[in-house]
């Protein structure tokens, strides 16, 4: 399994062994080899999801064995689900087909039209090997290479990726891999996993998510938050009260770093963890999180509700971090959850929040430009409506079945009019606006 670490860093490279214009040619197609299938559908977004959640590590208590059985199906499913979060576009085209001991991955992946193509066909060969993975092939448009450059090239990307602490404790984890088996149907999976392994791994890896300057500036935010907090004792406080002082002390920031953009992102990460409950400290390293204040409670509210505020101020934070792209589709993932039995209610309030949050992100850390603009309108914030529309129009949350029955699901034509409604209400809103 350890195959897979060099294979992903290998894939790293491809790009820059095709970028030389002598084998662009070779490449791009005119063509995708895989069609996309358009945006992924409601039940597989839940379908996904629910495979993704019954096997997190997190789960693990000590070393169990475990057992993972993927058809033909979901891993497709997986896959596409991936591409649509890690790229950020629906326009990808991806299918995994299935042999005894063999597998072949395709991705078509729309690329700047070019008068050579505009699209990157990409195929894996994957064979088992005594039971081990091994990649015997990549090709790239007409462009093959075969598995020995492939492990040689991957081999040297692995060498230097063991000085990091992170790379090193998930790749030992691959020891715990006992047995795989690939078949036309799917794929069986065995393995066995320590709890604290597992814990180790994820320690060092959020300790390398950020650079000691974007943690200098987590810790100021953080701790400007913390007064902040401590000032209103518990109490609910609105977003336009809360921001103002926040954004101002970022521009004040700016003028000494000259970044707005990374003042922005950094503001934006704590407030996302502050409203999602998380301990930013645990990505900080010692020296910095020894000067970290303790985070009292308070309620941030907009519109008079926290859930908006949580929304907005969450899918900001995905956004700055990550992107648009996935802070849409955890947020709509969210909704779409909650529609099920349990759940609060599929709420298109709760999606024009994510919308508004995605919006505040991608102004906050576009442009330099943007960001210095967000800044000063920031600092002027007197109304709920300037940052999030009102919502008081939109449909009350429903449940499953009430959102099937009304919208069939989030491709019709209705579920679109309702989500375009959103969008031209948002493009009132001034804080929002390029």
């Amino acid at each position: 399994m350890k195959f897979v670490f060099k294979t992903i860093l290998f894939l790293a490279f491809v790009f820059i062994i095709l970028v030389p214009p002598i084998v662009i040619w070779k490449a791009v197609d005119h063509q995708p080899y895989i069609k996309a299938e358009g945006p992924i559908s409601q039940q597989d977004i839940i379908r996904a999801r629910q495979i993704i959640r019954e096997n997190r590590p997190e789960q693990l208590e000590g070393r169990q064995d475990h057992t993972l059985e993927l058809s033909s199906h979901d891993l497709n499913l997986l896959v596409r689900y991936a591409l649509q979060q890690v790229l950020g576009n629906d326009g990808i085209g991806s299918r995994v087909d299935l042999k005894n001991n063999q597998m072949i991955c395709h991705v078509s992946i729309p690329v700047p039209k070019t008068p050579l193509g505009r699209y990157l066909n990409i195929s894996l060969g994957i064979a088992l090997d005594k039971g081990t993975p091994r990649l015997y092939w990549i090709r790239a448009g007409a462009l093959t290479i075969p598995g020995a450059v492939v492990q040689s090239a991957a081999g040297l990307a692995h060498n230097y990726m063991l000085k990091l602490d992170a790379y090193q404790a998930a790749y030992a984890m691959m020891d715990g891999v006992r047995q795989i088996q690939i078949q036309p149907h799917g794929v069986h999976l065995s393995y066995s996993l320590d709890a604290g392994a597992v814990e180790n791994m994820k320690s060092k890896a959020k300790q390398q998510l950020f650079s000691q300057l974007q943690q200098e500036r987590i810790k100021r935010y953080h701790n400007l938050l913390a007064d902040s907090a401590t000032c209103f004792g518990g109490r609910e406080i609105p977003l336009v009260d809360l921001l103002p002082p926040l954004f101002a002390a970022a521009m004040e920031n700016t003028r000494i770093s000259g970044d707005p953009r990374g003042e922005n992102k950094a503001l934006l990460q704590v407030l996302a963890a502050f409203m999602s409950q998380r301990d930013m400290a645990g990505f900080m390293s010692e020296s910095i999180r020894r000067d970290m204040k303790p985070m009292p409670h308070c309620k941030p509210m907009l519109f008079g509700r926290d859930d908006l505020a949580q929304h907005l101020l969450v899918s900001a934070g995905l956004t700055v971090s990550a992107s648009r792209s996935l802070a849409n589709v955890i947020g709509l993932a969210k909704e779409i959850e909650d529609a099920e039995a349990g759940g609060s209610g599929f709420s298109f309030a709760d999606l024009a929040a994510d919308k508004a949050g995605v919006r505040l992100g991608e102004l906050a850390a576009t442009s330099p430009g943007q960001a210095e603009k967000l800044q000063h309108r920031m600092i002027r914030l007197k109304r709920d409506g300037e940052l999030m529309p009102d919502i008081s129009d939109l449909p009350a949350p429903m449940s499953a079945s009430a959102f099937k029955q009304r919208y069939q699901d989030i491709n019709s034509p209705a579920y679109k009019k309702v989500e375009n409604y959103i969008e031209a209400k948002l493009a009132g809103c001034s804080v929002l606006q390029d």
